[in-house]
């Protein structure tokens, strides 16, 4: 599969050089999975999206509509593959200050679906503990912002050994993979940790919480420091192309895939296979 664009709906591989995502990165983008034609839980990405343009203040009356008719336009005649969406202030003069009327910048990209091992969901993965921290910044906590400066740099810490790493705070707290969000099992409670302070508050960690409860299973989220995560009996990690993905070790914490993580998983492709049928 070839990876086209679109900006403001038209066929495009150009943004102009004074974009406010190039120069700032003041904007926010949502990264959904395809599966035979179908944006998986579009709608719950949007919301996010608009609560992250509220959260920016954009100013403008946010219309996502067309994104949303554009998204499954472009989906469509796609096996399996990933969307980003990305939507930007749009064009501005030099300097921080907002445009006084906003004409946002929405581009749409399609890429290929990324063929990870099936050891991945099965026996699960191996995952590091970053040096780097997150700062905490509660005016920005939750939302998918364009700045992802921290990630890129925690990314860089490892190559091939790890297939994620964790990302703690600045008091320690453990808050989120650098890709991901986190769930542990202890005493019989699932627990994902807090993102008030920072972080992502994924999708499909929001439907992981929604399923347990449905389940009948007790969950809660909480400040989480790295030894309840070594000491927890069972460990996941999440994101909307992964699905779930077991944590195997913790550098040398090892885990195995129990059953709140199987069952979850089956939760998972159960909802989205619903959504494709």
């Amino acid at each position: 599969m070839h990876s086209p664009h679109w900006i403001n709906g038209e066929p495009a591989d150009c943004l102009t050089i004074i974009d406010r995502g190039l120069h700032y990165g003041d904007g926010v983008f949502e990264t959904i999975a395809i599966h035979h034609g179908h944006p998986l839980l579009l709608d719950a990405h949007l919301d996010r999206m608009r609560a992250g343009c509220k959260q920016l203040r954009f100013n403008t009356s946010l219309d996502l509509s067309a994104i949303r008719r554009q998204a499954k336009e472009s989906a469509k005649d796609v096996d399996k593959g990933v969307m980003k969406i990305i939507l930007t202030r749009g064009v501005g003069a030099r300097g921080y200050r907002s445009p006084a009327e906003n004409s946002p910048t929405c581009i749409i990209g399609l890429y290929p679906w990324p063929e990870f091992p099936r050891s991945r969901y099965i026996e699960g993965v191996d995952v590091c503990v970053c040096k780097s921290r997150l700062g905490h910044q509660p005016l920005l906590s939750g939302i998918k912002h364009l700045n992802r400066l921290e990630q890129v740099v925690a990314r860089a810490e490892w190559t091939d050994e790890y297939e994620e790493g964790l990302m703690l705070d600045q008091q320690g707290s453990v808050v989120e993979g650098t890709m991901s969000n986190v769930f542990l099992v202890s005493a019989d409670t699932l627990v994902t940790p807090l993102v008030d302070r920072c972080g992502i508050r994924g999708v499909v960690r929001a439907q992981v919480v929604r399923l347990a409860s449905e389940l009948g299973m007790e969950v809660t989220e909480s400040r989480v420091r790295i030894d309840e995560l070594f000491q927890a009996e069972e460990a996941f990690l999440t994101n909307s192309v992964i699905g779930i993905w077991p944590i195997k070790t913790i550098e040398q914490r090892q885990y195995s895939a129990g059953p709140v993580t199987r069952r979850l998983q089956d939760a998972i492709r159960e909802a989205h296979l619903a959504i494709i049928a």
